[in-house]
């Protein structure tokens, strides 16, 4: 249990990765998110090639 709190600290760091649409207006909104870079490019690629329209990844620390 020492650990306990170093490892939720360590998961809090962690980035989420989100996958957007653009709007028309320009904005981009959330439509999807992964725990890991993997999980996201295969999300964006479905979105890609399911769903009309422009789609990006965006990571919660950048």
């Amino acid at each position: 249990m020492a650990n306990a709190p170093s490892e939720l600290m360590q998961q809090q760091d962690d980035p989420v990765w989100f996958v957007e649409e653009r709007q028309l207006n320009g904005d981009w909104i959330a439509i999807d998110r992964a725990d890991d870079q993997a999980e996201a490019e295969a999300k964006l690629s479905h979105a890609e090639n399911c769903l009309p329209g422009t789609y990006r990844l965006n990571r919660s620390d950048w």
